[in-house]
């Protein structure tokens, strides 16, 4: 160690010995700052592909192929609708998902007890015969407009299925779109609000996917609610309302006049 530093010493003295030796120094600063500006590019790409958001959409696909379009329909007293021809995206909310719910805001024209929406099992999975779904309805949010409010109704309901027999025509993962219609059984009688969907995973390795077109004011969370720009399809039916024949309604004015006059004819007797 001695004779090292005796050496070093030495080369001070000689002006030749002693650029070599900055130069030397020098050379090696410049190659130990370009190993780490390497490794903290490499630190930085793989915080961006590996820290980037999940997210809560399959993104915008080709719509409808044009022969197919005006194929989501409403029922007849719907409530409220927002149909349109064709669809360009779709919002998870799968339980199975990080983002396991998504919601859109409604107003109804009057009270109501079924609903009916879109959507595909991505990526590559065939619907069941029946599906369960958690479906939530909040007042809407006088604090933040954006998100809804307090919950104030949930359904854990089974979906009867129709497969609409239309593929999405994805050239990577084509899924076939089908029809989810759900009975609460109780009528709901918040007329404004926001309405939220989840499908109950049944482990068939895909997530469901909530169909949409344009842009709107959906939303989707993964425990904290954030606006996806989206607009999602949907029909809020009423109760159906049951027709009275007029042969009912001429019986049952005999029958009242009948006994009226039954009624008097004891009275004189």
């Amino acid at each position: 160690m001695n004779a090292f530093i005796r050496t070093i010493k030495t080369c001070f003295l000689d002006f030749h010995c002693f650029i070599f030796v900055v130069l030397n120094l020098l050379l090696i600063k410049k190659i130990i700052m370009k190993k780490i500006a390497l490794i903290i590019l490499a630190t930085f790409i793989s915080v961006s592909m590996f820290g980037q958001k999940v997210p809560f959409s399959i993104g915008n696909g080709t719509p409808t192929p044009p022969s197919r379009d005006n194929e989501f329909t409403c029922e007849a007293n719907s409530q409220f609708s927002q149909v349109y021809s064709t669809y360009d995206n779709g919002f998870y909310c799968d339980d199975n998902y990080s983002f396991y719910a998504a919601a859109d805001d409604y107003s109804a024209s009057g009270s109501f007890s079924t609903m009916r929406f879109w959507g595909v099992n991505f990526s590559t999975c065939a619907p069941g015969a029946t599906e369960t779904f958690i479906i939530k309805f909040y007042e809407l949010n006088t604090v933040v407009p954006s998100i809804p409010g307090t919950e104030m109704h949930s359904f854990t309901v089974t979906g009867t299925i129709t497969d609409l027999g239309i593929v999405t025509p994805w050239a990577v993962y084509p899924c076939t779109i089908y029809q989810i219609d759900v009975d609460f059984i109780t009528t709901v009688t918040l007329l404004d609000g926001w309405v939220s969907v989840t499908r109950q995973n049944p482990g068939d390795g895909c997530n469901f996917v909530w169909m949409g077109y344009g842009t709107g004011n959906a939303v989707s969370t993964n425990g904290t609610w954030q606006t996806t720009n989206g607009n999602l399809m949907f029909c809020l039916g009423g109760t159906p309302s049951i027709p009275i024949s007029n042969w009912a309604i001429y019986l049952g004015i005999f029958l009242i006049a009948a006994f009226m006059v039954f009624r008097f004819r004891r009275r004189l007797v």
